[in-house]
């Protein structure tokens, strides 16, 4: 018999993912589009059309042929550039002819809020479910709708959301000794981003050998597949691009990074505007962005900082074993510190860590904990009803005041490491 509170739960991932298939059916998903173009002109062969052409600084425009194409196809919104691994590239291009474009995008309108809601899930069992499963999901998903962090990247029908549920489903089978699902799960949310591999270090740091080796043999096969489907000269424009963006601070509503917050504060009349493919009519901050090219030092700086975390963190995972709230906790901290510390990081980068938001709740008094998530997730909101002085010279206040939401969070979850749990009386299983 399924417990009431997951039946409840159940329902309301089922409830969500219906109301925002409904809202976003045959909305156009620029992100989603990207994948497609870098798939179309991969199939017919235009290699050099794929990636950006930038050569300094990440610009976030497409290749040149992308504009005249959509064009061509009637086609006037927004256009963003691919960026994703070439192996992913190849599996686009196959789509190409195998489908069209209106059909996988609501393909993707029906799985994307499904693996959101699910993640959410997978996020309670992961904190040992200690609160009713129906509260947390609910939580969860308001937080996750109600702000950019969530309803962006369902817009967008945006890779991230998968990337998202693998990497809280590889932190739940692991702590459930599923190592061999934890691994692959890992190895395949790092053959999209890259960044996902870093996490596989904290399973060999807490003696999760089985669950990094699985990773390891998985992203292998997956790399070799890779560089066999699509040719390593396609691999060294993909892993060109990849250095460019480290090297470039981004100013924009969506970026949550602390190298942004730096650009704007610091350097702000060294930024460049960008003017967002496909929105050529105005130079408004809200179809553009700013780019910095980071210095030598900057960057030194940035990967110092990224490897004292990787210590840091891999320090607790140590010390704390599966099960403990320290363990647990030490995931959400650790995703949202490497989000911060990445050059360019959107909003939705930190889903998988506000998915453990709501364990806040049993680690705070419940009036203190709603009253924190109230305030750390407001620069979020997709309403607003204040707006954030700038000062006269900041670029984009709302970027400084989420970074700055975000490092809140981490911190909560720092906190809450100290504390022990208040265990709920009627605690759920699934």
């Amino acid at each position: 018999m399924i417990p009431r509170s997951t039946r409840t739960a159940i329902l309301l991932v089922i409830f969500f993912s219906t109301m925002l298939f409904a809202v976003f059916y045959n909305v156009r998903s620029p992100d989603l589009l990207a994948n497609w173009m870098g798939g179309h002109f991969y199939q017919i062969g235009a290699l050099d059309q794929i990636y950006p052409s930038d050569t300094q600084t990440y610009s976030m425009l497409p290749p040149d042929a992308w504009m005249p194409y959509l064009k061509d196809q009637g086609y006037d919104g927004s256009v963003f550039p691919f960026i994703y691994p070439p192996l992913w590239v190849h599996i686009f291009g196959w789509l190409t002819t195998v489908t069209t474009y209106e059909t996988l995008s609501n393909l993707a309108r029906a799985i994307n809020p499904v693996l959101m809601g699910s993640m959410v899930v997978l996020a309670w069992r992961s904190m040992g479910n200690t609160m009713s499963v129906a509260v947390y999901t609910f939580i969860g998903l308001l937080i996750l709708v109600s702000t950019t962090i969530g309803f962006v990247p369902i817009y967008q029908n945006q890779s991230q959301i998968l990337v998202s549920f693998l990497i809280v489903l590889a932190i739940e089978r692991s702590r459930y000794n599923a190592p061999v699902i934890a691994g692959v799960a890992l190895a395949i949310a790092a053959s999209i981003k890259l960044y996902p591999a870093l996490f596989a270090l904290f399973w060999l740091a807490s003696g999760n050998r089985k669950a990094f080796g699985s990773f390891i043999v998985a992203g292998l096969v997956l790399a070799g597949a890779s560089v066999l489907l699509a040719g390593w000269p396609l691999h060294q424009t993909f892993l060109h691009e990849v250095m460019i963006i480290n090297h470039t601070a981004m100013v924009n509503l969506m970026n949550t990074s602390i190298d942004g917050a730096i650009a704007q504060l610091f350097f702000a009349d060294d930024l460049d505007f960008v003017q967002s493919a496909g929105n050529m009519q105005t130079q408004d901050l809200s179809l553009g962005w700013y780019i910095l090219k980071k210095s030598t030092l900057w960057g030194g700086i940035s990967a110092v900082a990224m490897v004292l975390t990787i210590v840091v963190i891999s320090r607790l995972f140590r010390k704390n074993p599966v099960g403990t709230p320290q363990h647990d906790l030490a995931w959400p901290l650790v995703i949202i510190i490497v989000a911060l510390l990445n050059p360019i990081s959107w909003s939705y980068h930190y889903m998988p860590a506000v998915a453990f938001a709501p364990a806040l709740l049993i680690y705070y008094r419940p009036s203190i904990a709603v009253l924190l998530l109230a305030i750390l997730f407001t620069p979020f909101l997709m309403i607003k009803y204040v707006s954030l002085p700038d000062f006269g010279w900041i670029k984009n206040p709302d970027q400084i005041a989420s970074t700055i939401g975000m490092i809140g969070l981490a911190v909560a979850f720092a906190v809450a490491m100290r504390r022990n749990p208040r265990h709920s009386n009627t605690p759920d299983s699934m």
